[in-house]
């Protein structure tokens, strides 16, 4: 049985620690072991970097600092909730995910001795946002002997393009690697033209499984009555005008997990405290989702639960991730559930999905993926 190494984002997020438990399992499904290498050095005080929270806050507060010390004022009020939220975060984790702890507190020391795999596996979420990710080269397996067999599944750039010293930092890293796949069609397109490596576009992890084996993660239905669910994190005007609208259409609450001060300034119904398991449920029992995020999309696509995906960029911002969601509402023919600013939209068309359509395109797409992961943990090096 081979021995494959995870290197991977799972922190306190929807979208990673759902994208690792999801590719996690798929690894096992094709008879290999499968654990995540740790990433806990990313967070030492003595790191290079404190990879995601760092980089956020920082932006945050350049970006809005009034409305970034508000929403933080909120948060200290749902300290309790925020902190339950949190540790179930932390036993999703532990009931569901293998992680190696190599107790290593800089990217030298796995350099020096990494941990030893059969397949270092990258993979996937925004391990590659050059905006994000450390001057280091963890995510990319940097560490792997030239030996071993290095791989990635759906590792997604996130961005659309790229600066030369960027360019200059991955090229070689890509080099590095034995077979690359990403999640967007820009990110292969950024992939061809730095490295000498052909990526391919496969599904998100998440998407990987069906929704009867998300079913059985999921957490009970949290609110019986009907309900929408809104997860957002972009702050442009149009998004709380189409909010507005949708209350307006089919007289429904709103239930969200805030992000935004808005939201939290809002008269929605607030959930603080919702994990991993809850999030999926949110999904599931909603009776439409509105989003600006990648996964919640992808959940919703797969539970086929009525949505509408938001812009969170403007078509001209050059750090914008919107790719990603024209990618996966392309690949299964919903491209019309892309809603930006100053698009207009009826009731009907709210809950109007062809999602047999859709499924039977996704089921197409995730056969080809499963076995294109099958084939990379089998590849043979040259």
């Amino acid at each position: 049985m081979k021995k494959v190494g995870l290197i991977t984002y799972y922190g306190d997020n929807y979208g990673g620690v759902l994208q690792a438990y999801a590719l996690q399992q798929m690894v096992r499904a094709n008879h290999c072991s499968c654990e995540l290498i740790s990433n806990d050095f990313l967070y030492q005080p003595n790191g290079t970097k404190k990879f995601w929270g760092k980089w956020a806050n920082l932006t945050a507060i350049l970006k809005d600092p009034k409305g970034y010390f508000a929403k933080r004022k909120v948060y200290h009020q749902y300290a309790g909730q925020r902190k339950a939220k949190a540790e179930k975060f932390r036993a999703f984790r532990e009931q569901n995910l293998t992680v190696h702890k190599t107790g290593y507190t800089s990217y030298e020391q796995y350099v020096q001795n990494p941990p030893v795999y059969d397949v270092y596996l990258c993979g996937s979420d925004q391990i590659w946002n050059p905006n994000l990710y450390c001057d280091n080269g963890f995510y990319f397996a940097g560490f792997a002997p030239e030996t071993a067999l290095k791989i990635s599944y759906a590792s997604s750039i996130g961005v659309s393009t790229v600066t030369k010293k960027q360019a200059a930092f991955m090229a070689p890293l890509l080099n590095r690697l034995d077979v690359i796949s990403t999640r967007e069609q820009k990110g292969a397109d950024i992939i061809d033209a730095v490295s000498e490596k052909k990526a391919t576009v496969v599904l998100d992890p998440t998407l990987l499984l069906n929704a009867e084996e998300w079913s059985a993660v999921a957490a009970p239905r949290m609110i019986e009555e009907p309900y929408i669910f809104c997860y957002v994190f972009g702050e442009r005007d149009y998004i709380e005008t189409v909010k507005q609208t949708v209350k307006e259409q089919t007289g429904m609450k709103v239930v969200c997990i805030p992000f935004v001060p808005r939201e939290l300034d809002s008269d929605d119904e607030k959930i603080f405290d919702a994990g991993p398991a809850e999030f999926i449920s949110l999904i599931k029992h909603a009776s439409l989702v509105l989003t600006d995020s990648f996964h919640a999309t992808a959940f919703s696509i797969n539970l086929k639960t009525p949505f509408l995906s938001l812009c969170r960029f403007s078509k001209s911002d050059k750090k914008g991730m919107n790719d990603r969601l024209v990618t996966i509402l392309n690949t299964v023919g919903l491209r019309d559930r892309l809603v930006d600013a100053n698009e207009p939209f009826s009731r009907e068309f709210l809950f109007d999905i062809d999602f047999e359509k859709a499924h039977s395109l996704l089921d197409r797409k995730r056969q080809a993926d499963r076995q294109f992961l099958s084939d990379a943990l089998q590849y043979k090096k040259p």
